[in-house]
C-alpha cells in the first residue's frame, strides 16, 4: 500500500521535514523521543521504521556505495566486458564463465592487478 518507493521526492522531503519539526523544542540528547518521533512518522506514512531511520541517519552509505571502495574495476571497465559477452552471444558464440573471468583477469592485468578472483558459485 505505501512503501517508501511510492512516494515522491517530494513526499519523502516533506516527510523528512515532519521528523525535524518533531524535533523542535525537544531535549536533543533524548534517544527515546527522537525514536517515538521517527516511530510516528513511519507509521503515518506507512513505511518500516528502519527505512526512515537509516535515510534519516546523516553520513550513512547505500550498500552500493559501501562496496564501491572494494571494487576492483571501475563502472567503464565492468561494462567492457558485458558488451563484450553481448556481442559474443549476438553473433552466436555465448561465452562461458571461464572465458569471462579470463577477459577480466587481463583487464586487471593491464592496470598492474595480479590479484586473482574469488570463487563465486
Amino acid at each position: 500500500m505505501g512503501s517508501l518507493q511510492e512516494h515522491s521526492a517530494e513526499s519523502f522531503f516533506n516527510l523528512s521535514q515532519h521528523h525535524h519539526r518533531c524535533q523542535i523544542g525537544r531535549n536533543k540528547t533524548s534517544k527515546t523521543r527522537k525514536k517515538t518521533c521517527r516511530r510516528k512518522a513511519a507509521k503515518a506514512w506507512v513505511i518500516p521504521y528502519t527505512t526512515l531511520y537509516h535515510q534519516l541517519t546523516p553520513g550513512r552509505k547505500t550498500c552500493r556505495e559501501a562496496k564501491q571502495e572494494y571494487q576492483r574495476l571501475s563502472v567503464s571497465q565492468e561494462s567492457s566486458p558485458a558488451a563484450w559477452a553481448i556481442s559474443q552471444a549476438e553473433l552466436g558464440f555465448p561465452v562461458t564463465r571461464p572465458q569471462i573471468k579470463e577477459f577480466v583477469l587481463k583487464v586487471l592485468a593491464a592496470q598492474s592487478d595480479t590479484r586473482g578472483l574469488q570463487e563465486v558459485d
